[in-house]
């Protein structure tokens, strides 16, 4: 079942590819990030942890028009991290951490998509999800961004309510 999660994305992906060709709206956003942190707890129990480590973020989005108020959304990103410091085989929350072999990730990547349909002001989409609420936050300090994998809908019900 997980291995669908991903295909199907990328199926549909390919097969809006001759839409996106001639989308009517395309962004792509760039972010470099420089993280340098340095956790001194000024205790001899406790090490003093930190690496530094450099990023970048690649979002891109299309919108197709299908039908009078209806649109195709695809979204693509890829993030990847690298680690600058040397291990110092301690987990310091910024990249990942191998337990078993106490060593720090010296790289990091992610890559996802998604897919939606928008109709007025609804609009549903399936795969990654950048979302900031209240329940599902995204922390902007960290070097890779916190993304979401599953449906989304948003919605306008009325002037005063929205989903």
């Amino acid at each position: 079942m997980s291995k669908l999660i991903y295909i199907v994305p990328c199926l549909l992906g390919m097969a809006a590819k001759g839409n996106v060709v001639f989308a009517k709206d395309i962004n792509i956003d760039l972010t470099f990030k420089n993280l340098y942190a340095d956790r001194d707890y000024n205790d001899d129990n406790k090490p003093s942890i930190g690496s530094w480590s450099q990023g970048i973020i690649a979002r891109s989005s299309a919108k197709q028009n299908l039908a009078q108020d209806t649109n195709l959304l695809i979204t693509g990103s890829v993030q990847y991290a690298q680690r600058l410091s040397s291990d110092k085989h301690l987990n310091d929350l910024i990249l990942p951490f191998d337990k078993d072999s106490q060593k720090q990730a010296s790289s990091y990547n992610k890559i996802a998509g998604s897919i939606g349909l928008q109709h007025k002001q609804h609009k549903i989409s399936w795969g990654e999800q950048w979302v900031d609420t209240p329940l599902a936050t995204t922390d902007y300090s960290r070097q890779l961004m916190t993304i979401y994998q599953g449906f989304l809908y948003s919605g306008q019900i009325n002037k005063d309510l929205n989903i």
